[in-house]
């Protein structure tokens, strides 16, 4: 036997011997002829080697070919002197030895080809084909049908050529035109360009989120393949691996044993093909392996233990398989990468002690892709985000997995050592219609974890609850369907307790089973959320109006508040007899969901329902059900206003206060009428919001500062780790001697001494100089009433204070308080003056009609009275206009203007907007603030943050457009763009989640009819006072960071 002679490869691109895989394939046909490159399984299971020199002959005649017949050629210069390649090829075929052949003819030949799965829509291939500018397509027979109604006149098609590839069987005969052939290479001269050319072979997308996209891709990308591995033996190295994957997916590293191309495989063929082929590896899905696992055959397990390792990618099997297959001695490894990447993890034979759950990355793409680990703010503890430059590209590509460890990575060890899993992407959130966001990772994993589930997902987009569609791995009769329900029900609950409380599934209703395979998926055995939710469109919105329709028990009309108590119990399970519990007592500051906001909801008007079926005339007096809108509980959030609300008197108050009287009685409840230097410590709340984490990096970078105690609300994990990683995540950083001086504690801040222990309290006291009060709750939909929680913490900051002050008697504390632009909004139609002077308006109809407002402007006036009142303390007001992204590019995703343009970019149209803005970075918002607080002067009242340099919107406009890519000729009136941001469905679309703001308020807040004067505060800030408008490539940085986070679907 000859010996095998290791080609030397570089992902380095310094050594350039070999440079591609036709490089690749002429080194072994020259040093290995005989050493097999595959073995294709025929119709009838038997098996064809093909070995190196038989695959180079078979790519040099199939190159003659495309030459001949094809009039396919290498890359000309032209008279400029650029490089001209031919038109891109697209190869159309099932996955066997064929489709390689004529994959790596092309890329001998220098001449770009696109892999099409066999597996796409015409609809996506005509899309690929019109994006690639393909003119040929090669296609095989069975799949030509597919290929023909692609390019077909009459659907709109490409106008490029099918001809019908040659068998594979054709391919790999010898006949009298190989004479001579042996010294042909399959490399030609010209064939490799550059490291930066892409356009080798282009494959594709899944098209989870709609139409697939192509995927260049460059010679070393595909060298990436070929060096996948890290075996310690020569045998485990050339070992023959058995492949249900794509092609595409299978590592060029070894033999690969490739199933009949006719054949659709399941758990029984593979194994018989795995035991006849004498594999010493199997490389599969995870659906495959469970199939494996669950046939009748007490040797499964012992055929698996055999091999040198089982690997799967493209998510995790089932637990209970998992530990089946591991305890039996099967060696399983999991495999992960990207189209755009490549493989990330490499195959090896695992040892003692390995665990099948985690994964770790290839040593030796971590330097050439310049890999990084990002931290990102999720659910779990220790979770990150990948992020490289794949071969040929020069930019970053940041992948969207949720990247999970047991221990925390530092930045500088050896990344190749931390174990890690998948826990789902983080861009996979769904959008409530409340605004709360739900990733619904937890959920699903759980579910497909299960007997009896082939797969999950999660729907809700833009509803009030979630609901889960469940694909059954067994065809199920009508009848087996509840039980079903009812034995994966446990397994639904438990991911309630884990997940949010917004986040649970409430009725087995909003559970939708499916038989095997109706569920849409990628080649990857990814879901197709896009296409899921429109194939099961009707059968969704039916679950949702059949939860509308909730049975509860007729009212009764002669003690209605006992009624209503019972069903707030029901939605609750607060106990009805509870000593805490009155009738006027807000449901949402002590602690409804939006959940239980919804159940209630729903039973009231089945309540009211009934009560009217019930009682018919007698019911006169009850509000109809029609009344009862989505919003109904965030109205009236308590028993007694609930009360009021469903029986309406002829007074037109209906016995509740009216909205001046509640500002007055709310300002009055939370104030209380009484008749030296040191080193600057600031408490601070809101600090993991984005302005709040820039001020926290403006305090951390300030010497002057000796002391930072955070106040966060309550949370999992270890405080400072979650307050560092808020920073992080917007590219905010300094080192752990800077951390020293900041204390974080996670904290109801409207409990007693602010949540904390007495003695924790009064030390806070001691060292408290200065207090910035930012943390707000975002729930649109509150009303006045329900912010009971924030007027407590902003009194007991007053309270704070003063406290402070006692302990020093020679110093001021000062506090300043974050309101909001929104407080006068309606001012100038007050007024009828557009600039609002810093001041605090006198009446509550200066506000926009909203609950956040109102609440803001009812603690403006707080910090107004304990200015008055308590002169021992300095106390203000900052309100803040439109806070823009800071000047480095990033912009919470999460603001109103950030949805606009992510909802215009999914539409293709812009928002005709006049008049002028006043974006105030971030960045910059934070250094005024700071420059504020610290002011030598007394504290005014009020200061306003907001660009005194105002912009154009006819200018800003069309540069959006250009970064969107959205022509000038869809800019269109704001009223239509509206109307078609409200009938466009999808996750891409978040300003449909805005759509009365949108309406209502937009356009006077952000295009110039309500402008704060900022006289006060540029005399305190220098930042303030030497502003420069928002410049044309600050806006460029913005789109970038939002297309870096993939908020461009």
């Amino acid at each position: 036997m000859s010996i095998f002679i290791s080609p030397k490869i570089s992902l380095d691109a310094i050594d350039t011997s070999i440079c591609t895989l036709p490089d690749l394939v002429d080194f072994h046909a020259k040093h290995n002829p005989q050493h097999l490159f595959c073995i294709q399984t025929t119709r009838d299971h038997t098996f064809v080697s093909v070995s190196y020199e038989n695959l180079q002959h078979a790519i040099v005649r199939c190159q003659a070919r495309l030459r001949e017949e094809y009039g396919l050629h290498a890359p000309t210069v032209d008279a400029d002197g650029k490089l001209k390649k031919c038109a891109p090829v697209a190869v159309l075929m099932e996955s066997h030895i064929g489709l390689v052949i004529y994959v790596l003819a092309c890329m001998g030949m220098g001449v770009p080809v696109m892999l099409l799965s066999a597996r796409l829509s015409s609809v996506a291939v005509r899309h690929l084909l019109q994006e690639t500018g393909a003119e040929l397509v090669v296609a095989s027979l069975r799949l030509q049908g597919l290929a023909s109604e692609a390019i077909s006149p009459s659907e709109g098609g490409t106008g490029a050529t099918i001809r019908v590839a040659d068998e594979w069987e054709a391919l790999l005969l010898k006949d009298t035109t190989d004479q001579g052939q042996s010294m042909c290479a399959a490399a030609h001269a010209g064939h490799f360009a550059s490291e930066e050319d892409r356009q080798v072979v282009i494959l594709h997308s899944s098209g989870t989120s709609g139409l697939p996209k192509p995927i260049p891709c460059s010679h070393r990308y595909f060298l990436g393949y070929a060096t996948c591995h890290s075996f310690t033996l020569d045998a485990e190295a050339r070992g023959l691996t058995f492949s249900t994957l794509p092609l595409f997916h299978v590592r060029a590293g070894k033999t690969v044993c490739i199933p009949p191309p006719s054949m659709v495989p399941n758990g029984a063929s593979v194994l018989d093909l795995l035991q006849l082929s004498g594999a010493s590896s199997l490389l599969t899905v995870p659906s495959m392996l469970e199939e494996i696992e669950s046939l009748p055959n007490n040797k499964v397990h012992e055929a698996l233990a055999q091999l040198d390792f089982v690997g799967f990618g493209g998510g995790m099997p089932k637990e209970s398989v998992g530990q089946r297959l591991g305890t039996a001695g099967v060696r399983l490894i999991g495999q992960y990468g990207a189209t755009e990447t490549g493989p990330m993890t490499p195959f090896f034979t695992p040892g003692e002690g390995h665990n099948w759950r985690r994964l770790r990355l290839r040593n030796d793409i971590l330097g050439p892709l310049q890999v990084r680990l990002g931290r990102v703010d999720a659910e779990v503890h220790f979770a990150y985000r990948l992020s490289m430059v794949p071969f040929g590209w020069n930019q970053r590509f940041e992948l969207q997995d949720l990247i999970v460890t047991d221990t925390e990575y530092i930045p500088g060890s050896d990344m190749s050592q931390l174990e890690f899993s998948i826990a789902g992407r983080t861009d996979d959130l769904i959008c409530l219609a409340t605004g709360e966001k739900v990733r619904p990772t937890i959920l699903e994993s759980l579910l497909r974890q299960q007997d009896g589930v082939k797969n999950a997902t999660a729907y809700g987009e833009g509803q009030f609850e979630l609901g889960v569609i469940i694909e059954a791995a067994h065809e199920l009769d009508v009848n087996e369907v509840e039980h079903f329900k009812a034995s994966i029900w446990p397994a639904i609950e438990e991911a309630g307790r884990q997940m949010d409380a917004h986040a649970k599934i409430t009725s087995p209703a909003a559970v939708l089973v499916v038989s095997p395979g109706h569920l849409p998926i990628s080649d990857k055995g990814t879901i197709l959320r896009k296409a899921v939710a429109t194939k099961y469109a009707d059968e969704i919105a039916a679950v949702y109006r059949n939860l509308e329709v909730a049975v509860a028990p007729a009212l009764d009309l002669s003690l209605p508040l006992a009624s209503i108590r019972a069903l707030v119990a029901e939605s609750t399970a607060w106990p009805v007899y509870d000593e805490d519990w009155r009738d006027e007592g807000d449901f949402f500051a002590r602690g409804m969901d939006s959940l239980q906001a919804t159940k209630l909801r729903r039973l009231l008007k089945g309540s009211v329902r009934a009560t009217h079926s019930a009682f018919g005339s007698e019911s006169g007096n009850l509000l109809p059900v029609a009344n009862i809108a989505d919003d109904f509980v965030y109205r009236y959030p308590s028993i007694a206003s609930l009360v009021d609300a469903l029986f309406p008197k002829k007074a037109t108050t209906n016995g509740v206060l009216t909205e001046t009287q509640l500002f007055d009685q709310l300002v009055d409840q939370y104030t209380v009428r009484k008749g030296d230097t040191r080193d600057k410590a600031v408490v601070l709340t809101g600090a993991t919001g984005s302005l709040g984490s820039f001020f926290l990096g403006q305090l951390l970078a300030d010497y002057s500062v000796s002391r930072i105690i955070c106040l966060n609300r309550s949370g999992k994990g270890d405080a400072l780790q979650a307050q560092k990683r808020a920073l992080s995540s917007r590219n905010i950083s300094f080192s752990d001697d800077s951390w020293a001086k900041v204390d974080v504690h996670q904290t109801n801040t409207a409990a007693q001494w602010l949540g904390l222990n007495k003695e924790d309290y009064e030390s806070l006291a001691t060292q408290t100089t200065h207090i910035v009060h930012m943390a707000w709750p975002m729930n649109f939909k509150m009303g006045l009433g329900s912010y009971d929680a924030s007027f407590k913490t902003l009194w007991n900051l007053v309270e704070l204070a003063r406290t402070a002050r006692f302990y020093y008697p020679t110093r001021k504390p000062r506090l300043l308080f974050i309101s909001s632009i929104s407080t006068v909004g309606n001012y100038p139609s007050l007024s009828g003056q557009r600039i609002v002077p810093e001041i605090i308006p006198d009446h509550p109809a200066s506000t926009l009609d909203l609950g956040y407002a109102k609440a803001k402007l009812v603690c403006e006036k707080m910090i107004q009275r304990a200015a008055s009142d308590y002169p021992e303390l300095e106390a203000g007001v900052v309100r803040v206009g439109q806070i823009a992204g800071a000047r480095g590019g990033y912009w919470n995703p999460n603001e109103h203007f950030v949805a606009v343009c992510a909802s215009s970019k999914k539409l293709g149209k812009f928002p005709d907007l006049h008049g002028t803005l006043a974006w105030l970075p971030v960045d910059s918002a934070s250094q005024a603030l700071s420059e504020i607080l610290f002011h030598e002067q007394p504290l005014q009242l009020v200061y306003h943050l907001e660009n005194a340099i105002r912009q154009g919107w006819e200018h800003v406009v069309p540069l959006l457009c250009e970064e969107l890519q959205i022509p000038h000729s869809s800019i269109i009136p704001h009223s239509e763009w509206l109307d078609h941001v409200a009938s466009a469905p999808g996750p891409e679309n978040p300003a449909v989640n805005l759509i009365d703001f949108l309406r209502s308020d937009f356009l006077k807040m952000s295009c110039g009819s309500v402008i704060l004067n900022t006289s006060v505060s540029r005399g305190a800030s220098r930042t303030m006072a030497c502003m420069d408008p928002v410049g044309d490539d600050t806006v460029r940085a913005y789109v970038n960071y939002w297309r870096s986070i993939s908020l461009f679907k």
